[in-house]
This record gives C-alpha cells, structure tokens and sequence, in this order.
C-alpha cells in the first residue's frame, strides 16, 4: 500500500495533452454542448447580498388558506413599549380587516431571506403574528386520490 500514491493531474484537450497546474483552472459547467466557465469573481457577483436580519412587509392580502411550512409566533419585544403599541396596531388592524402581512424574513446575515404570510393572533393573554413560510411552486405536490364518497366495501 506504501508503494500505490494517488494523484491528479490538469491537462489540456490538445494533442499533447500539456500539463496545466491547478491554479491555472477555473470551474465550468455545460449549457448544452458547450462548457460556460465560471470563476470565483463569477462567484462572489452572483451571491446574494442582503443588510442581514430582517422581517419587513412586502404587502398585503385577503386572508385565505395559505398552504406553508415553519409557523412562527412573533411577539414584540418585552422591553420595547413603541414597537408593542405599534406591532398590537397592526394585528388588530390586520384582524379587522381579514388581511394577512406578505413579508421577507431573514434570521440573519448568513440565512437566505424567505417570503412568508403573517396572520393576527388574538388571545385572551396575548397577541402575535403568527408567521407561516410560503413554499415555492416547485415544492408543492398535487396527488390524485379517489373520493372518499365511493362505497366499497370488501
């Protein structure tokens, strides 16, 4: 086993096959037949930049059923009276009205930002939002099943 070393070497598609050192490639992908090169500048451009945690309103809509993953309760900070009096504003206001926040939320700097549907909460010892992440088209599922109406009985 001493005697087998593993090794890779970078070569050109040419007839000599000449030796290229492997800080001399960059990383590519195929579009079709062709290979696109992409370097780590290419890299670094395409990232998403963002300001870092956030949950801000993108909008408003009619409350209605809303297909979700990730219920979280947001609740104003316990020491913060303005954002109390102001986030108690908006979910009774959202409440009235039967409407639900559109927001983007990001845990913070390092977390992709979701969009998600932020309902009101009224209880008798507390209101919230409660936050509900909207799922993409590509996450939903549509199964076929037949009614539960059929009589069949074996």
């Amino acid at each position: 086993r001493e005697d087998v070393r593993r090794g890779t070497v970078y070569c050109l598609d040419d007839d000599n096959e000449t030796e290229v050192q492997k800080d001399d490639t960059i990383q590519g992908f195929r579009y079709g037949s062709d290979i696109v090169p992409f370097s780590k500048v290419d890299q670094e451009q395409i990232k998403y930049k963002h300001d870092g945690k956030c949950c801000s309103v993108l909008g408003f809509t009619k409350q209605s059923t809303f297909m979700g993953t990730q219920a979280l309760k947001v609740f104003a900070p316990k020491d913060d009276e303005h954002a109390g009096v102001a986030l108690s504003a908006l979910i009774h206001a959202l409440d009235e009205l039967q409407m639900v926040a559109i927001v983007r939320y990001a845990y913070d700097r390092r977390a992709i930002p979701q969009v998600g549907a932020a309902f009101p909460c009224i209880k008798r010892k507390y209101e919230c939002l409660i936050y509900v992440q909207l799922p993409f088209m590509e996450d939903l599922r549509h199964f076929p099943f037949p009614s539960l109406e059929s009589k069949r009985f074996s």
